[in-house]
């Protein structure tokens, strides 16, 4: 659905925000099955565990700019979407550098994860972009005449 609707009309920035969340959701998906499935790849744990959350970031970014464009574009991103979505410039290479947390790995098939403040951090950054993303929605699309949008 993402991709047919990113086909009709691929200039329009919700299109794209869609088409990327569920190109996204499909990578989540196809690593867990690589992961959890083949011997070559269940030994990428820290591969496993930095994709999955540069993913679930990108996921709740791309979530954040598809509600600022749904139903109708308003034109230019509100300043407060923005400022949401600047603190990832700073976590994406925190997490890259492996900052978020002090020891993966799996015992049996549990995973094991000790988290840092900044993993902390990063979670709670991310269930906050969620929040926002599903804020703007319902306001945009359930109480636009109490907003005047």
């Amino acid at each position: 659905l993402g991709f047919y609707v990113f086909a009709v009309d691929p200039r329009r920035r919700a299109n794209q925000a869609f088409a990327t969340f569920n190109g996204l959701l499909a990578f989540w998906t196809a690593r867990d099955i690589l992961f959890w499935n083949f011997a070559e790849f269940s030994a990428q744990t820290e591969a496993w565990l930095l994709s999955g959350l540069i993913a679930s970031l990108l996921m709740m970014l791309s979530l954040v700019v598809f509600s600022e464009d749904f139903p109708e574009p308003k034109g230019k991103m509100s300043s407060s979407s923005l400022a949401a979505m600047a603190p990832s410039v700073i976590l994406i290479p925190a997490c890259l550098g492996g900052f978020l947390w002090e020891e993966f790995d799996l015992l049996g098939e549990t995973p094991r994860l000790t988290l840092t403040v900044s993993g902390y951090v990063f979670a709670t950054y991310v269930l906050a972009l969620f929040a926002w993303g599903a804020f703007i929605l319902i306001r945009r699309n359930f109480f636009p005449l109490v907003y005047g949008i």
